[in-house]
């Protein structure tokens, strides 16, 4: 896939939701844009449906406009997004881990510069901007090395534009290989889990601000086994 292009994959609800908890009731027609790599598209994940699906499924009943942005460069991204949302979530970064986001993959002090630009285009899309760190997918050696530098300076730009974050390394990384798919690079379903839980957290801790009246809704949540939720 070549660096700056731009696939945009808008999925149909029906694709990727089943019918959850209804606790949007009092704001239907929430917009819940996600823009990020091959992860957030969920690739190798049980029908493709990854932690977005999860997420939906565990949310709502009620109507959801939901668009997927898949991209090479997330740098480059947000020139390309014209959507209004209520929520944007951001998982960007593993490609200039792995050296094919060529323009950043070496130089952390241009990503951050982009990083940065990033977030400040993604806040004035949505009133709410929730991002993930690089996620650990089966890294060692100097490789998670790198991601963890790149996730301090994911981490310092959230917390400079008062962004959530949300930790999508810690977990994956605690998990190990029973979490990463056959391909060795992408979470599995039980990794997707892991994800969808800490993302379903942060909207727990805002749900304020997104007028979400969240319910009980981790039970919502497959693939969760007692081994992985205690970790």
């Amino acid at each position: 896939m070549e660096a700056r292009t731009v696939f945009l994959l808008s999925l149909l609800i029906a694709l990727l939701l089943v019918a959850g908890s209804g606790v949007l009731a009092e704001m239907p027609g929430t917009t819940f844009v996600y823009l990020g790599d091959s992860v957030t598209l969920g690739a190798n994940s049980s029908g493709y449906r990854g932690y977005v699906g999860i997420v939906s499924d565990a949310l709502a009943d009620q109507e959801i406009r939901l668009v997927v942005y898949h991209v090479a460069d997330g740098l480059w991204a947000l020139d390309h997004l014209t959507a209004r949302a209520n929520v944007l979530i951001v998982e960007l970064g593993a490609h200039a881990v792995v050296g094919c986001d060529h323009l950043v993959a070496n130089d952390p002090a241009l990503f951050e510069r982009y990083y940065s630009a990033l977030i400040e285009r993604a806040q004035t899309i949505a009133p709410t901007v929730i991002v993930m760190t690089i996620p650990w997918l089966g890294w060692e050696g100097e490789a998670a090395k790198k991601a963890e530098l790149y996730n301090g300076i994911i981490n310092r730009v959230a917390q400079e534009a008062g962004v959530p974050v949300v930790d999508a390394w810690t977990p994956l990384r605690a998990c190990g290989v029973a979490c990463i798919s056959s391909d060795g690079v992408h979470p599995n379903d039980a990794g997707h889990a892991l994800l969808a839980s800490r993302i379903i957290s942060a909207l727990d801790a805002h749900a304020h601000a997104i007028h979400l009246p969240i319910a009980a809704h981790r039970a919502a949540i497959p693939f969760l086994s007692g081994a992985l939720t205690s970790r």
